[in-house]
């Protein structure tokens, strides 16, 4: 699936801003033209016609919008798109989308750029998409955008939400929504988290790490005994020493003895971290100690 796809269909369809050509004024577009034959002429490097281009101003935008949704083969996608972002042109989303949809990596990463350097609302959703991206680049580009400071925390969160249960890209989103914080994204993890796949259930609980609290040690608990998956429970093991569930002893002791060697170190790791003790990694200790204390610290 090409990335950008899905939400193309909304972002182009007619709306406030109506379609680049009703907007064009000849003065920008000479301009344009000229800032091109300079750059064909190998007298203006990418870098040098995006500044130029940016220095047009808010009115050059409905035309260099239509030079990108035109896309003859002369026009340089990734300086216009650039341009476009250096503008903060919030008129230039529909056209970025479209872009964000483009077969080649380098014009997909032009339009990721684009929109960070926007901002607004109206590019998270694109930006989420680009999260599924196959090229690293653009997805890492996504990522960080949509980390940015300045980029509106709610509706990041909200549109993370609606994707994370069908997304190809879980763990990016939950890492996103772990390090967004707030009910809302602790509430997307733990939907996450009682998904019946153990991508969604790895994804969730690398979100609630970020988000650490202790209220969830009872639902990562049970994934100790409800799962099948050594993988989710060495994760398990994880955060559950990370935010300190003394209430997960006895489940944790219960790992030492399998057969995954991998998943029985982490228990231990985790029972050390828990109980502040350094006994070794022999049942044998720690169910004497369960018995002997253990038990009367967590009846």
């Amino acid at each position: 699936m090409n990335p950008g796809w899905i939400l193309l269909s909304l972002l182009c369809a007619p709306g406030p801003w109506g379609s680049a050509a009703e907007r064009i004024s000849e003065e920008p577009r000479r301009q344009i033209e000229r800032a091109l034959e300079r750059w064909r002429a190998g007298s203006l490097r990418d870098e040098e016609l995006t500044e130029a281009l940016a220095r047009l101003g808010a009115k050059a935008a409905p035309s260099l919008c239509a030079f990108l949704d035109a896309k003859p083969r002369t026009v340089p996608v990734e300086p216009i798109a650039r341009a476009l972002g250096r503008l903060r042109s919030r008129e230039a989303v529909p056209t970025l989308a479209r872009l964000a949809g483009s077969g080649a990596a380098a014009d997909r990463l032009a339009a990721v750029e684009a929109l960070d350097a926007i901002g607004s609302r109206e590019c998270i959703p694109i930006l989420v998409t680009a999260l599924e991206d196959p090229d690293a680049a653009v997805a890492d580009r996504a990522e960080s955008a949509l980390l940015a400071p300045d980029m509106p925390r709610g509706p990041v969160v909200d549109s993370l939400g609606r994707h994370i249960l069908k997304s190809g890209a879980k763990e990016r989103m939950a890492r996103l929504l772990g390090s967004a914080g707030g009910e809302a994204a602790h509430d997307a993890l733990i939907a996450l988290l009682n998904s019946p796949d153990e991508a969604s259930i790895l994804a969730a609980l690398q979100g609630l790490m970020l988000l650490s609290r202790a209220e969830d040690c009872a639902s990562v608990k049970a994934l100790l005994r409800a799962t099948t998956t050594d993988e989710v429970r060495k994760q398990a093991c994880i955060f559950l020493a990370q935010v300190r569930c003394d209430d997960a002893l006895r489940e944790l002791i219960d790992l030492l003895g399998g057969p995954d060697r991998e998943l029985a170190r982490k228990a231990h790791w985790a029972l050390q971290s828990i109980t502040g003790l350094k006994l070794k990694l022999d049942p044998s200790l720690w169910e004497d100690w369960w018995r002997l204390a253990g038990r009367r610290k967590n009846p």
